[in-house]
């Protein structure tokens, strides 16, 4: 559970407050609670880690590995986050070590997925590009930690239901007290993960050949007066850059379709429904556009119930934001 720890008895609204990332408070004992797709991670997570990890594991003058624990490392995290909950990794760090020990090596892992990721810095490479928000627990507004500090309670203002009467604050809380800690411990009511889809669009186009798949659709096979695909509608055909050219005249456009899906996040807890929000690329080829590794996962709505659909635009602000700074700040190379 994510927390925020005040020291002393009373704080003041203005006293500063040390705030724990939301991220990472997980109790080993209840992973058998999870679902094993807990353990998964979206692909991209991988595909954009693996270079930066090995980049990061390489740093040999800096952490003293050896080539051998670099490999193993790097191997035991990314499967581990694709596939594994915390007790499986467990078990599989403790069959690597018997095998280390069996080829007369003397180094050992660690026997836990948190030491693993704490001792080789892997968190830093892993959350790269993933921003944190604190959520309203009534209306699903979002904060920056700073912000739900200094407020405590949502400020937003909300419209009461009759024209005649006034928009008045949300009042919703953003953390709460736990009232069986002796010590004054703030739990953040809800935390929203958003990923930069700047940061995940990079990753992508890093790929070899990924512009070119991009643009496949350049040659297909057309027939006059048939919609074979997405790329025959009007939308693909119409719509305009801010100069005034058709918008996938250029090599790098990108037209996204977006996708709101609610899933059980937990498989022993009850009813609790947690939100992806994700984007497919349509410039790919259909056979490829749907592809785990092909989606940008940006974001994931917490539960325990879903959102209102009005309030699914406060979960779509960061995104959308990106998409009107990518539509009409960035600039491309020329193709080739």
């Amino acid at each position: 559970m994510a927390t925020i720890v005040v020291d002393g008895e009373e704080t003041d609204e203005d006293e500063q407050e040390e705030v724990v990332n939301p991220i990472i408070d997980d109790d080993d004992d209840n992973d058998d609670e999870l679902d094993h797709t807990q353990g998964r991670s979206n692909d991209n997570v991988s595909l954009c880690s693996i270079s930066h990890l090995c980049t990061f594991l390489k740093k040999e003058d800096q952490y003293q590995f050896k080539a051998l624990t670099c490999f193993i490392a790097m191997f035991v995290v990314l499967f581990s986050t694709l596939y594994c909950s915390k007790r499986t990794t467990r078990v599989l760090l403790q069959f690597i070590n018997l095998v280390i020990l069996a080829f007369g090596q003397q180094f050992q892992l660690p026997k836990s997925v948190d030491t693993l990721h704490l001792k080789y810095g892997i968190d830093s490479v892993l959350a790269n590009g993933i921003h944190y928000y604190v959520v309203c627990s009534k209306c699903n507004s979002l904060y920056s930690s700073e912000q739900a500090r200094r407020l405590k309670k949502c400020n937003k203002m909300m419209n009461q239901g009759h024209s005649t009467l006034l928009p008045r604050p949300c009042k919703g809380d953003l953390y709460r007290y736990d009232p069986n800690s002796t010590s004054k411990v703030v739990h953040l009511q809800k935390v929203y993960a958003y990923q930069s889809l700047v940061h995940a669009l990079d990753i992508m186009f890093a790929r070899p050949g990924f512009v070119e798949r991009l643009n496949h659709w350049r040659q297909r096979v057309q027939v006059p007066g048939v919609l074979l695909d997405v790329y025959d509608g009007r939308m693909w055909n119409e719509v305009k850059d801010e100069s005034g050219h058709l918008f996938v005249d250029d090599y790098h456009s990108l037209l996204l379709t977006l996708n709101v899906d609610w899933f059980q996040a937990f498989s022993q807890a009850g009813s609790h429904s947690c939100g992806a929000i994700y984007l497919a690329i349509n410039n790919l080829p259909r056979s490829e556009r749907f592809k785990s590794e092909n989606i940008l996962l940006v974001g994931v709505m917490p539960g325990p119930k879903e959102a209102a659909l009005d309030s699914i635009n406060h979960y779509l602000r960061p995104l959308v934001d990106e998409l009107e700074s990518l539509y009409t700040s960035v600039t491309t190379a020329p193709k080739g």
